[in-house]
């Protein structure tokens, strides 16, 4: 073995186990990058799949809340026939709001405005009488149905979600009917579905990108929206673009932010991005005890050549040195074969 370290054997054994070893870390390296690219990929597949899931159960949910709004404001004409009157019943129309609202659960609170902008009846008393010439839910929906910015109520932090459709005959406007939105049902609607994904998050964001909905961060994490100072707000209309940045805790994710058709909404879906990188240290850990395992076998295997290449190069070295020293009668023993050192030792003796 000690002939393998010394002149030819040396340089032999360091090239081939040099060579060896930078080809087997260039492929583990290849390999750990196509490993890391394809997690990251099939993660953001996940994000992609996902927000278009959230998209279509929202948009179910909104259109629901949209006919229900306007089957009330067209609901057997009572509304504009109240509206028409000289003086109003706020009796009448309180019990009709009532009678309504308890039929239906994604409302809080239903309430009637005269076109003057003044609530004429409502299901919460403490709203009658209020002024709303110059809010956004009175001025839009005097012309059409449409959500409204998100409202303080007078509750504390609570978050209030308005809709608003014109109550009308023909195209002449008598009023306003609003609806407070449940948010409750937003939550829980988004929370079904993120319940079985792990560390992913999403949110539903009017057009200034302000939280409408805080998803699992429940709603007295309601906060004003930290994607405005991150990449996605840049690809607001790419539909699939999927990208990493930092979230409102200072943690990385894969973030993607899809718009609600027919709605000025976006929904954001974001996955913790440290899943992905636990399913890449498992595979590095597996990539690595496999190149190691590949190296020394490598390396025993050159070690092996090595040896079978340079024990007869030994041989004859030692017969030279016999000879040179007068000794011709101890012939080289070297197994006869086809190779050149056989051939050799057969002419040599």
């Amino acid at each position: 073995m000690s002939s393998l370290f010394r002149g030819i054997g040396w340089r032999i054994f360091f090239s081939f186990s040099m060579l060896l070893i930078v080809l087997t870390l260039i492929l583990s390296f290849l390999a750990l990058k196509y490993v890391q690219n394809s997690a990251t990929e099939s993660a953001s597949n996940e994000v992609r799949v996902l927000s278009i899931t959230l998209s279509q159960q929202l948009q179910r949910y909104l259109k629901r809340t949209e006919s229900g709004l306007k089957s009330l404001s067209a609901s057997g004409g009572i509304l504009d026939r109240e509206l028409t009157k000289e003086k109003v019943s706020t009796n009448r129309l309180n019990t009709f709001l009532n009678s309504k609202l308890a039929q239906l659960s994604y409302f809080d609170l239903l309430a009637v405005f005269d076109d003057s902008g003044v609530c004429v009846a409502s299901t919460d008393k403490d709203w009658i009488g209020l002024p709303a010439q110059r809010e956004l839910f009175f001025i839009t929906g005097l012309k059409h149905f449409s959500f409204a910015e998100i409202y303080e109520s007078n509750e504390g932090d609570e978050k209030v979600l308005l809709a608003s459709v014109p109550i009308n005959e023909g195209n002449d406007p008598h009023g306003v009917m609003v609806a407070s939105v449940r948010l409750s049902s937003l939550y829980d609607l988004l929370g079904q579905k993120l319940a079985l994904k792990g560390n992913s998050e999403a949110f539903l964001l009017d057009h200034g990108l302000q939280f409408i909905t805080p998803a699992k961060s429940a709603p007295e994490n309601l906060l004003q929206s930290h994607l405005s100072t991150t990449p996605l707000v840049h690809h607001l209309q790419d539909e699939f673009w999927v990208g990493q940045y930092s979230n409102y805790k200072g943690i990385e994710v894969l973030g993607t932010v899809l718009k609600l058709p027919g709605y000025e909404w976006y929904l954001a879906v974001e996955r913790d991005f440290i899943e992905v990188d636990q399913q890449v240290a498992e595979i590095k850990k597996a990539l690595f005890s496999a190149t190691l395992i590949l190296l020394i076998g490598l390396i025993l295997t050159t070690v092996f050549l090595t040896h079978s290449i340079t024990k007869p190069l030994q041989t004859l070295v030692e017969s030279a040195q016999q000879i040179a020293a007068g000794d011709f009668n101890k012939p080289v023993q070297i197994p006869r074969g086809a190779d050149e050192i056989s051939f050799l030792a057969t002419e040599f003796n």
